[in-house]
């Protein structure tokens, strides 16, 4: 199984380790080889709510190959998620924007649509809804872009808002395994959160995956 593979199902310790040993196996190689694992396991380090230990693979993963500016304004972004969850939302934001700014520039769209999804989330919860939903139609757009020259995009959240804002079709995940598959027509919140819980009416919170 790939990484992504064991994420999806939820082995986050399963991810966790083929990371290590992908890094490991790298160690010395080549640089980008090892940035894209080193930039998940922040990723997988930030899910399982170890901020600190998030940020400091993220500046780990920064520090690889600064020369490649394409795969660090990814780390970027990852490190400012991870200072958002550790509170210090001021600081994240600088970082973000940065990102942003870098990753316009160098017309690398991947990362810039998830630094746009990145900022959105902690401008929305600093109560900065206009700002917010700004950043969420700029990835939007970035994202119907890609999408459009060919490119299958895979988005994991569990906010239900950004994944009917920006997805196609949904697989909802429960207890490891796809429960269901819902299309841009039947998609809804409501219909979300009754899928991921396995409920037919839906209650106030839920969880879903794509």
């Amino acid at each position: 199984m790939r990484p992504h593979s064991f994420l999806l199902a939820g082995e986050d310790e399963a991810a966790a380790r083929y990371l290590a040993e992908a890094i490991a196996l790298t160690d010395g190689g080549m640089i980008k080889h090892a940035l894209r694992p080193a930039i998940a396991q922040a990723d997988l380090l930030l899910r399982a709510g170890h901020a600190a230990e998030a940020l400091a693979a993220a500046r780990r993963a920064a520090a690889m190959g600064p020369e490649m500016r394409g795969f660090v304004v990814d780390a970027w972004r990852a490190e400012g998620e991870a200072l958002a969850a550790l509170g210090c939302v001021a600081e994240a934001l600088d970082v973000l924007r940065e990102a942003k700014a870098t990753a316009t520039a160098l017309d690398v769209r991947p990362p810039r649509w998830r630094i746009c999804l990145a900022l959105s989330r902690i401008l929305r919860r600093g109560g900065q809804a206009g700002a917010a939903a700004a950043e969420m139609a700029e990835a939007r757009t970035l994202l119907a872009e890609v999408a459009a020259e060919g490119t299958a995009l895979l988005v994991s959240s569990s906010n239900v808002g950004e994944l009917v804002d920006l997805c196609d079709r949904v697989l909802v995940l429960r207890d490891g395994a796809v429960a269901s598959e819902i299309t841009r027509g039947e998609l809804s919140e409501q219909r979300l959160v009754a899928e991921a819980l396995g409920t037919e009416s839906s209650p106030e919170k839920g969880v879903a995956h794509v």
